[in-house]
């Protein structure tokens, strides 16, 4: 019973690791760029959505939600920033499966002969991938680009949007670098 006992503890932290295992966000940034304090001002610039069903209005009403939550406010006439935000999706290859197959013919009184061969599938499937680039307005240089990989299609489901929410609030989380 005791071992009985371990084995599940093992297979349900296992299963807890894997639950809390979400996607992974990044960024990139030229390390001389002064990152002004002063900044508060954001204008729209571009972006698009190319993943099925989820409009490039959502995803930047999404993004604004979490901007103005971390201090910024869309200014048109007067912004120290260009925020634009794009959805896509790319195939992930997983862990594979395999299948195998072998079989033994007896020889003689003692002796065998075995065959054997085995063929790996790549385990592909759809993840959707949010980028959000910001750019100095004043140089118009591109300063900060956040990216979120990985992310579960369903989550761009009405439904789930406020998983979309918390990716986002994560991606943008990281501006300004520290």
């Amino acid at each position: 019973m005791n071992r009985l006992t371990r084995l599940s503890f093992v297979f349900i932290l296992l299963a807890v690791i894997t639950a809390c295992a979400g996607p992974k966000v990044s960024q990139d940034y030229n390390e001389d760029t002064e990152f002004d304090p002063g900044w508060g001002r954001y204008e729209w610039r571009g972006g698009t959505s190319q993943i099925d069903g989820v409009s490039h209005s959502r995803l930047q009403r999404i993004t604004e939600q979490a901007m103005v939550q971390r201090g910024y406010r869309l200014d048109p006439d007067n912004p120290q920033l260009y925020v634009s935000v794009s959805g896509t999706t790319r195939a992930a290859v997983g862990g594979g499966k395999s299948v195998g197959i072998s079989i033994g013919l007896p020889v003689g009184n003692s002796g065998s002969i075995g065959l054997g061969g085995s063929k790996s599938l790549e385990d592909r499937k759809q993840e959707g991938v949010i980028i959000v680039d910001i750019t100095d307005a004043e140089s118009n240089e591109l300063v900060w680009r956040g990216s979120a990989e990985g992310i579960a299609l369903r989550d761009f489901e009405l439904a789930r949007e406020q998983q979309l929410r918390k990716v986002i609030g994560r991606l943008l989380a990281q501006f300004p670098p520290e």
